[in-house]
């Protein structure tokens, strides 16, 4: 978004200066609801049954 650094760094540390900074780990519900579409439709792009071996 901002091409310079200096002018980066500046805006950040004026919206940080005074805020409580959250780091959050884990996987947000999108990325979950992601990976379970993924995973319900892996058994029709590839051919396999879902519990992964042939009848």
């Amino acid at each position: 978004m901002f091409e310079d650094t200096t002018v980066t760094t500046a805006v950040l540390d004026r919206l940080l200066h005074h805020a409580s900074v959250l780091s959050i780990t884990g996987d947000s519900y999108r990325m979950r609801r992601h990976r379970d579409a993924i995973a319900a439709l892996r058994p029709a792009l590839t051919g396999t049954p879902t519990g992964g071996e042939f009848p």
